[in-house]
């Protein structure tokens, strides 16, 4: 295993005595199956280059090669471009293709949900509040600040201040901005 991913069968995490091995397994199975599948979409692509490769010299040099004659630079580009969109193209629309890319973003979100679980765990073992803490809890502010405002709104309507304050000019009062 090599970079960010495969820490997990590099010598234990420090702490990790303290995590339940569950997860831990659990995050090594997602490593290795995210690896696997990063592997196969590999090989796939490099699949599909060989056969672009293999388009654009016949394009140039092959039987069937009746275009003109490549003059510049800009033209072979054009050229391979071109061969590779018939390369992808051809092997896009195949069953390999579609299964190896499904695999493989099946597994990174595996991945990226285990990372999840793991640093949710360490947060409770070090009694930090967690993601999903600091989710609700915001989400709790937004909902007391849509209130809030939905009042001070009410009240403006029926012509009352907001309470401790004088009346303000509306174009110099501050409200925050909260997302739908």
């Amino acid at each position: 295993p090599c970079g960010a991913i495969g820490f997990v069968a590099d010598p234990p995490l420090p702490g990790s005595q303290f995590l339940p091995q569950e997860l831990l397994a659990s995050l090594a199975a997602a490593t290795a199956r995210g690896g696997r599948a990063a592997q196969r979409f590999s090989e796939i692509v490099a699949t599909i280059a060989t056969d672009a490769c293999n388009r654009l010299v016949m394009a140039i040099w092959g039987p069937d090669a009746s275009g003109p004659p490549v003059t510049s630079l800009r033209e072979l580009c054009d050229l391979w471009v071109e061969c590779g969109e018939q390369a992808y193209a051809q092997a896009a629309h195949c069953e390999d293709f579609a299964a190896a890319l499904t695999e493989s973003l099946a597994a990174a979100v595996e991945l990226c949900c285990e990372q999840r679980r793991l640093a949710e765990a360490w947060s409770r073992a070090l009694d930090l509040p967690t993601r999903s803490e600091v989710d609700a809890i915001g989400e709790r502010l937004h909902r007391l600040q849509r209130q809030i405002l939905a009042l001070e709104q009410k009240g403006a309507r029926q012509g009352k201040p907001r309470r401790g304050m004088a009346r303000a000019d509306p174009a110099h009062e501050v409200h925050p901005v909260l997302p739908d």
